[in-house]
């Protein structure tokens, strides 16, 4: 696991680092359940004790809101129920 976290952080800062526009989307643990279409999303969603959860189609849902807002542009917000 210790690999798994630098490596995502390594990732991570070289998109922070680019000149392009970049949103890192956080979701909960994924589920096949269907489209609530309502969720929260933001910063400090979540931790490694409680962990939280949401739809795939609500992830997709959010990042498809994320093409027509720059409200979470150069961050990475975490999305769940």
């Amino acid at each position: 696991m210790p690999f798994y976290f630098w490596d995502k952080t390594r990732q991570e800062r070289l998109i922070a680092a680019s000149k392009m526009e970049w949103l890192i989307v956080r979701p909960g643990r994924l589920t096949n359940e269907p489209k609530r279409g309502s969720y929260r999303h933001g910063s400090r969603l979540g931790n490694f004790l409680w962990t939280v959860r949401i739809s795939r189609a609500d992830v997709a849902d959010f990042m498809l809101y994320q093409l027509e807002s720059n409200a979470y542009l150069g961050t990475a917000p975490g999305v769940c129920w």
